[in-house]
């Protein structure tokens, strides 16, 4: 959905706004740096303070961190996708819908 909105708005923009003559190219390193992210957002971020951090697994778990970081992600999504591909929104229902 990103990538389609931007597509569209660079469209609108004309050609000279275009990012990249190879449209391709941009999806495949958008692609590659959200895995990158993801991967390091989801699994190693958490993972860190799991390993070194002090607290008692026997009622929280060995993922506690995992568990915290995973739901702050996931709420904190919710409620920016919330306001930002609302069909109401002006420029989503512009460059998305339109």
């Amino acid at each position: 959905m990103v990538w389609r909105y931007q597509l569209n708005v660079e469209a609108q923009q004309g050609p000279q706004a275009t990012s990249s003559s190879r449209p391709w190219r941009g999806f495949c390193v958008f692609t590659i740096v959200g895995l990158v992210l993801g991967f390091v957002g989801f699994w190693v971020a958490p993972a860190l303070p799991d390993a070194y951090a002090g607290y008692d697994r026997d009622v929280f778990g060995g993922t506690m961190f995992l568990f915290v970081l995973w739901m702050f992600i996931n709420v904190h999504h919710y409620f920016l996708d919330n306001v930002m591909w609302r069909r109401e929104n002006p420029e989503t229902k512009k460059h998305l819908f339109g």
